[in-house]
């Protein structure tokens, strides 16, 4: 079937007195989880460039963990390289020695037991490892700031790495503690 112009302009005229149809965006399920968390862009930004695929908060939580359990012992490798050069700095290697104490905690048993609460169902006792994480980093923090003597100019010698984990770590409090209050409330 042929249109005439005429034919096209009364088609088009009419569609335009058609109320118009809403067309929203529909954000994808990590991009909803992630609006709760306090650090929406680093939490979808490490979700999707992951290559696994998410089907609830809980898988979330997991693979946020599993990225933290390997970026941490890269953090401890950097404060070792930092505190092998801090022989003239004892604040910096007082410093260092502390962030190496955090770390190996953080690394070796703060993490990988929430993981393994998180793969059990114990959204508390994930959310209490990621949160004791959370706390070494940010400890971390204090003691690099202290040899830095604090000022906004000074840099940690850690880089970004140490508040990666200590956002990272917030972001899996958060879904986890959601997590515990929505199986609390299937509970009752």
């Amino acid at each position: 079937m042929k249109f005439s112009s005429i034919s096209t302009i009364i088609l088009i005229s009419s569609l335009l007195m058609i109320a118009p149809i809403q067309c929203h965006f529909q954000p994808s399920l990590i991009e909803n989880i992630c609006r709760t968390t306090p650090h929406y862009h680093l939490c979808v930004l490490t979700l999707k460039t992951q290559q696994i695929v998410i089907h609830d908060m809980a898988s979330c939580a997991r693979v946020i963990l599993k990225v933290m359990i390997a970026r941490a012992p890269v953090v401890l490798e950097r404060i070792q390289t930092v505190l092998a050069a801090a022989n003239n700095e004892p604040q910096l290697k007082t410093a260092m020695d502390s962030c190496s104490n955090f770390y190996t905690q953080i690394t070796k048993e703060l993490l990988p037991k929430a993981l393994s609460c998180m793969e059990k169902g114990d959204y508390k006792g994930a959310q209490q490892g990621a949160d004791a994480a959370g706390k070494l980093a940010a400890s971390c923090a204090s003691k690099c700031n202290n040899k830095t003597g604090g000022s906004a100019g000074a840099t940690s010698p850690l880089g970004d790495s140490n508040l990666y984990v200590q956002n990272m770590c917030s972001i899996t409090v958060s879904i986890t503690k959601q997590l515990g209050q929505t199986q609390a409330n299937h509970q009752n």
